[in-house]
């Protein structure tokens, strides 16, 4: 017969040895739960992708250029974010194309109706539009003497086209071709942009074709000479040539634009314009595409010389199909993320929310089972 003594040591082992076994129960249920989750977790973390780069490079043009200083101003604005963005500069359009897709810039400046001429090498990188920018004018002076009204009147001249890797010359080349001009029947120069006006000036060149904005300082000096010297060559049949060359738009240098003062020009002229445009290499960070839209709208919301306020950027008049980013910006605006956080926290949590797959599909499967299973054992 037990004595209480031995009847209370009994029941003290007994209690002590519940105790272990609940613990032991809760310890494999959640250890279980957790390890589930764990593996879900790393499965999911093998689809992040890395993070956004803190330096992209830019090719640009001549450091003298448009381009190159409105890249000075993207500049500024992806600093704000973090993200450095170098400044490469180039011979222009040709050049910026090339070296985008043999992966040694990330973006770059384009000038419309380059890239479908352009030469791409077998295993070159596939490109992606970010933006259309402004127009970029033709503006196509000449001795003011030789009077002529259609471009095929340059065979036989002597014509400054825009140097190797310009979109000036790749237009050029395709204007002259459509009017049976070509290096048979005529002398194409490929010089300096200045070089090229001093000739011209100096007689030693019949015409001169160049592709910039009305504010560059080459045009202002060449329609300095507008006149008496120069003559703005005034496009007719510019609704063939829009048709024809699907980059080329029309537009009007009003009369008095340059100089009201001094009424220059003094009538109104017809131009033909490409637009500038925002081109990128496919493999471009998609996190990145909205802050380059954002720092082309500080760029160029404003309007220009051709374009009306608030006109550009604009996803349309890119050559290449727009980045997957650059659709969902002009049709949603920013993420929420991107708009309620800094760029490099929205950044992080932007890559890591796949990994709410995990914690949705297993996390609360498994909390729910877990209580009804620790009860049954």
């Amino acid at each position: 017969m037990a004595t209480p003594a031995a009847t209370d040591a009994s029941t003290g082992n007994g209690d002590r040895g519940a105790g272990t076994g609940e613990g032991g129960t809760a310890f494999g249920v959640w250890g279980a739960v957790l390890l589930i989750a764990a593996v879900g977790f790393y499965v999911a973390y093998q689809y992040v992708g890395p993070p956004p780069p803190r330096s992209i490079t830019l090719a640009t043009g001549s450091p003298q250029g448009a381009y190159h200083a409105f890249g000075t101003l993207y500049r500024e604005t992806l600093a704000t974010h973090g993200i450095e963005l170098v400044l490469r500069p180039s011979a222009g359009s040709l050049e910026n194309i090339a070296l985008l897709r043999a992966g040694d810039a990330d973006v770059a400046f384009v000038q419309g109706g380059t890239i479908p001429g352009s030469p791409v090498p077998p295993g070159s990188a596939e490109l992606v539009g970010i933006a259309g920018l402004y127009h970029e004018p033709l503006w196509i002076f000449h001795r003011a003497e030789l009077e002529f009204e259609q471009l095929n009147e340059l065979a036989g001249r002597s014509i400054q086209v825009g140097g190797s890797g310009s979109g000036t010359r790749a237009v050029a080349i395709q204007i002259l071709a459509l009017n049976d001009v070509s290096a048979d029947t005529a002398t194409l120069h490929e010089l300096p942009t200045d070089d090229a006006i001093e000739r011209l000036l100096g007689g030693e060149l019949d015409a001169l074709f160049l592709v910039a904005g009305l504010d560059a300082a080459p045009v202002r000096r060449l329609l300095q000479h507008e006149g008496d010297e120069l003559r703005l060559f005034e496009f007719g049949r510019e609704l063939a040539y829009e048709r024809i060359l699907r980059s080329l738009d029309h537009v009007v240098l009003a009369e008095g634009q340059v100089d009201l003062g001094a009424n220059v020009p003094d009538r109104p002229v017809d131009l033909l314009a490409p637009l500038a445009t925002l081109v990128a290499g496919a493999e471009l960070h998609p996190a990145l595409v909205p802050l380059l839209i954002e720092a082309a709208e500080h760029a160029h919301a404003s309007g220009g010389s051709f374009e009306d306020e608030g006109q550009y950027p604009s996803a349309l008049g890119v050559d290449v199909p727009l980045a997957t980013a650059a659709r969902h910006y002009y049709s949603s605006g920013r993420s929420f993320l991107y708009r309620v956080l800094p760029f490099q926290l929205a950044a992080v949590l932007d890559r890591l929310k796949i990994l709410l797959l995990p914690l949705i599909t297993l996390l609360l499967p498994l909390f729910k089972l877990a209580p009804p299973l620790y009860r049954w054992r």
